[in-house]
């Protein structure tokens, strides 16, 4: 989930290369509702990747809370360009699995999506 086009297409196409099936989404209801979706056909999503800061919506805490109702067990991943502190530990008391730094690089996912 990212609000930036530009990143969804990257994020898409390195993914692709890497031979990973991908879902892309701006917001953070369509996040819910395309991982409803996949639960739902039993075609869960291995890995979550969701933007911290969603300018008029949800940002990516909120969406990773609520997703943790529907999976307590999610493998999900924070992604920003910005982040204090107080924001990443609160994040990962939360449970996400780890942090990207935006931009991203290949080996950034490569490493965290082959464990």
């Amino acid at each position: 989930m990212d609000d930036d086009s530009n990143t969804r297409i990257v994020f898409t196409s390195i993914l692709k290369q890497m031979g990973f099936e991908v879902e892309c989404v701006a917001n953070g209801k369509d996040a819910l509702k395309k991982y409803k979706k996949a639960q739902n056909i039993n075609q869960p999503f291995d890995v979550v990747i969701l933007d911290l800061n969603i300018p008029g919506g949800m940002d990516g805490l909120e969406v990773y809370r609520k997703l943790t109702n529907l999976n307590p067990e999610i493998r999900a991943y924070l992604t920003s360009g910005y982040l204090d502190d107080s924001i990443w530990e609160e994040c990962t008391k939360s449970g996400f699995k780890g942090f990207l730094n935006k931009p991203i690089r290949v080996e950034d996912l490569q490493k965290i999506l082959v464990n």
